[in-house]
């Protein structure tokens, strides 16, 4: 990374009260290098090959303090990338209601827009629906939780891309049922990526 960068990190691990520490350099090397788009379980994987000692809640909590906050340049940079047209398919999957608005700014004209991210009443939030809805043309569908045949279907999915994707490498620990309550903790404070309760 440029000097310029390293500053930049340095500036926002500071302001948030956090060092630039070993495992924190690596994860911005590792970012630094990266052409597209990776998952997190895919980051901490690359960020440990270079160091064993990186752990997933140093990854998500670095990665939190160096995502851009405002909404606003959010969607600039969406736009930036398509040549100002906006995104075809925008999906929320945060549970955070600013994002229901946020993700609207960021779809093209006559562009898809799934909700998915609140299943559960996290508040009100404003919108006008004719900027964000009708002068876009958008074709907006929300899904509150689903049935058999989604988890059969998207089981049949992995299954098909398991040579592409590590799915697999997204459980970071398996845990026993007497250490649900563990598990959920662990999952809570971002210790690991996905838990996995076995019966």
């Amino acid at each position: 990374a440029s000097q310029a960068a390293w500053h930049e990190v340095r500036g926002r691990l500071h302001a948030r009260g956090l060092r630039l520490t070993p495992q924190r350099r690596t994860l911005v090397e590792v970012l630094s290098r990266i052409d597209g788009h990776v998952t997190g379980a895919e980051l901490v994987e690359r960020c440990r090959e270079e160091d064993p000692t990186t752990t997933p809640s140093t990854v998500y909590r670095t990665l939190d303090v160096l995502e851009e906050r405002d909404p606003a340049a959010r969607a600039r940079w969406v736009h930036e990338r398509t040549s100002g047209r906006g995104a075809d398919v925008v999906i929320e999957a945060s549970g955070n209601p600013a994002a229901v608005v946020e993700g609207l700014e960021m779809v093209r004209d006559a562009g898809r827009y799934v909700v998915v991210g609140q299943y559960t009443d996290a508040g009100d939030v404003s919108l006008n629906p004719h900027r964000h809805l009708n002068r876009k043309h958008v074709t907006l569908a929300g899904c509150w939780g689903y049935e058999f045949t989604h988890l059969h279907r998207s089981v049949q999915m992995m299954d098909r891309f398991q040579d592409r994707f590590p799915w697999r490498s997204l459980i970071t620990r398996e845990y026993r049922l007497a250490d649900a309550a563990e598990a959920l903790r662990d999952m809570e404070r971002l210790a690991v990526v996905k838990a996995l309760v076995r019966p």
